[in-house]
C-alpha cells in the first residue's frame, strides 16, 4: 500500500503542486485527493482504498504559502 501511495504522490503537476492528482489508480488500489482552494491556501482529504477491503489509509491535509 505504501509503495502505491508513493507512486501516487509522485504524480504532482505544475498546476496542482500539492499532494498529487485528484485520482490515481493501479491494479485494485485507488488514490483519491479531495483538495480545495489553490496552492496559496488549501485543505483536503487523501484516501487510498482497495476494491476488496475498502479504505486503507486516510489523511487530512492543509497548507499554503508562508510569509
Amino acid at each position: 500500500m505504501y509503495a502505491f501511495l508513493r507512486s501516487a504522490l509522485r504524480q504532482i503537476s505544475v498546476g496542482r503542486p500539492f499532494r498529487a492528482p485528484s485520482l490515481w489508480e493501479e491494479a485494485d488500489l485507488r488514490y483519491l485527493n479531495r483538495a480545495r482552494s489553490d496552492p496559496a491556501v488549501f485543505d483536503g482529504l487523501q484516501e487510498v482504498s482497495s476494491s476488496a477491503t475498502g479504505v486503507l489509509y486516510r489523511l487530512r491535509c492543509c497548507g499554503g504559502f508562508l510569509r
